[in-house]
């Protein structure tokens, strides 16, 4: 009858209100471990602004203390999901911050010769995106160009003669000093050896590619 009607719509609005609360309680849980798990990553937030922070000091807390407190509300798992995301975002900024340093710190090893083993030891230590990570990366990177500064005139010696011998190889006639000025002893001036240097070394290896082609053919014929 309909009061039989009445009772199972009832009921059945009851279930799926149960569900939903389920679901949101749920999902909050989960965005709330994730916001623990990407904290443990980022340490310090000393970077992010005050007046981010400041809206999301109560949550913090309340997540930080378990999460236990939070209401399965639409309007609590909506904030706990922008919280989320901002923390996201502020994780992408950090990777971004570290990735520069670290380029250059591959770039600068690379030409005061640091063994391979020592730089794969010094990223498995630094491997991070916390401030102290990338305050740890400025620092070495600071150390590392004033060993490049002290070493630049015989960075730029021997690249020079490395440019001259491959000139030689390939019967080109022009000098170094065309490229670079002479007595400029500046890191641009051995990028430009060095840009020289990898040009130099593309066509005697193309070169040497066409030389052998014609061994080849010749040996044939």
């Amino acid at each position: 009858d309909l009061s039989d009607a009445r009772e199972q719509l009832l009921l059945k609005a009851i279930s799926a209100g149960k569900a939903a609360r389920d679901a949101r309680a749920r999902d909050i849980i989960e965005c709330a471990s994730s916001m623990r798990a990407l904290w443990e990553v980022l340490g310090s937030d000393q970077d992010e602004q005050d007046s981010e922070k400041e809206q999301w000091t109560q949550l913090d807390s309340e997540v930080q203390a378990g999460g236990s407190g939070l209401q399965p509300s639409t309007a609590v798992l909506k904030k706990v999901k922008e919280r989320l995301e901002s923390l996201q975002a502020l994780a992408e900024v950090r990777r971004e911050a570290v990735a520069a340093p670290v380029s250059s710190l591959e770039l600068l090893w690379r030409r005061v010769e640091i063994p391979s083993a020592e730089q794969e030891a010094y990223k498995r230590q630094h491997a991070g995106i916390t401030l102290q990570d990338i305050r740890h990366h400025e620092a070495t990177l600071a150390e590392l160009e004033k060993q490049l500064a002290d070493m630049l005139p015989d960075l730029i010696n021997a690249s020079t003669a490395r440019l001259e011998t491959l000139q030689k190889a390939l019967l080109e006639q022009e000098s170094p000093s065309a490229t670079v000025d002479n007595g400029a002893v500046t890191v641009v001036a051995l990028e430009k050896l060095e840009a020289e240097i990898e040009g130099a070394e593309a066509r005697l290896e193309q070169r040497q590619g066409v030389l052998a082609l014609l061994e080849r053919r010749d040996a044939i014929l």
